[in-house]
């Protein structure tokens, strides 16, 4: 048995009553993330003898003075407005720690997630032939809100919190899960992956995946309602239906990158052991300085990975392997695109089947891609990889008050 985390998005059909209320929290939420923005940016512009000291606990104190005065903010539940308060934390940390950038003002178009930190503050009814999710105590104001549950619960799920998150027009419910589950381990052998911008995967074994350049299709699309939007006077209201188009344009674009991104890494997950994968940096790859060994612009090529989705890739084959048992194996690329122990890569593949592509037309012996040599040399890599491979260490940020509490049993 295998504990997993998973998150569980369900999508959300508020009223229009409902929704202007949800879009009044996340307005106070964002007011009162700038307002402690500024203060932490006031405090670092003084000296150091006249700074006063900022943190989550002296700001979390001057909150509840000012609930007390604006009725506004104290429509929105307590919870909300602490995470929102770490979380302003969490960023000026990372910032610290050079792990991120310096924090910045939220505008008005972004989205601000309305978290619920236990199970005693939301409820999953079942009304009829329908699902409403309940909230409670100064959230219920809003309502019973329809509730899409198109997958059932794991049986013995562990519910930690709630938040609310709105994408463009759309409102989600995400439920933070941690649940076991029993491993199959595929029953295939062993795949090395080679990723690339003419052809978005290449494998070992000869399939090769186009890229689908989703962005670059609809980019003239994207050009022409960026052109209206910056036509619009600003502040009007043609100006926010302008904006909206161009937000679901967007929308559109990164949801077919993902439906492609989840079948590409399914595929392989559950039907490999183990999987070779060549450890790129996509934020060094994608850097503005110029490669001298590169001829094409770098903007087009910028462009080109990151319509792929290399790292996402990367990073939902790893967490689906943990439930399909599938061993994956991170590997250094090779120097030259060589072998690194100077092996004929083509000589140690000699039973491997004749390179096809997607569409199942087959690859002449000596009219061989790139990307599937490349990929033969992941594999190879990948196979002379110790089992007990080290794991990265990944730097997190611990926030002073953040408890997660925990419910086995939910109804």
């Amino acid at each position: 048995m295998t504990v997993l985390h998973r998150a569980y998005k369900f999508r959300l059909y508020p009223t229009e009553v409902q929704d202007a209320e949800l879009r009044e929290w996340e307005r106070q939420l964002r007011f009162l993330y700038n307002l402690a923005h500024e203060q932490r940016l006031m405090a670092a512009n003084r000296s150091r003898e006249e700074r006063p000291r900022v943190d989550y606990f002296r700001q979390g104190k001057e909150m509840t003075e000012i609930v007390k005065i604006d009725t506004n903010l104290a429509r929105v539940v307590c919870s909300a407005r602490q995470e929102i308060l770490r979380d302003l934390d969490k960023a000026w940390q990372r910032w610290r720690k050079k792990l991120g950038g310096r924090p910045h003002f939220k505008k008005r178009t972004d989205s601000v997630r309305i978290y619920f930190s236990t199970t005693k503050h939301w409820k999953v009814e079942e009304r009829g032939l329908k699902k409403f999710l309940t909230l409670s105590g100064v959230a219920s104001s809003v309502g019973p809100i329809e509730l899409n549950q198109d997958r059932p619960w794991p049986k013995d799920a562990k519910f930690t919190a709630c938040h609310l998150t709105r994408d463009v027009d759309e409102w989600f419910a995400v439920f933070p899960l941690e649940f076991s589950v029993t491993q199959n381990k595929p029953k295939g052998g062993a795949i090395g992956i080679n990723r690339g911008a003419v052809h978005a995967i290449a494998d070992s074994y000869g399939r090769v995946v186009d890229a689908p350049h989703h962005y670059t299709r609809a980019l003239k699309k994207i050009a022409k309602l960026a052109r209206e939007l910056a036509r619009k006077e600003s502040g009007s209201r043609n100006r926010h239906k302008a904006s909206v188009k161009l937000a679901k344009a967007h929308q559109i674009i990164r949801r077919q990158r993902e439906f492609f991104l989840h079948n590409e890494s399914a595929y392989y997950t559950h039907r490999y052991g183990l999987i070779g994968i060549e450890d790129w940096s996509t934020r060094k790859m994608t850097s503005s300085e110029p490669d001298p060994k590169i001829e094409a612009p770098k903007n087009l090529l910028n462009r080109k990975i990151l319509d792929v989705g290399w790292y996402e890739l990367a990073r939902q084959i790893d967490y689906k392997a943990e439930a399909t048992g599938a061993r994956v194996v991170h590997v250094l690329p090779g120097p030259d695109g060589k072998d690194l122990a100077g092996i004929s890569t083509m000589d140690s593949f000699t039973n491997l089947p004749m390179a096809e592509s997607a569409s199942g037309e087959a690859f002449a012996e000596n009219g061989l891609p790139g990307d599937v040599n490349a990929a033969r040399n992941v594999l190879l890599r990948a196979l002379r990889a110790p089992k007990t491979q080290e794991e990265k260490t990944k730097t997190t940020i611990k926030i002073k008050g953040r408890v997660k509490r925990t419910s086995e049993n939910y109804p």
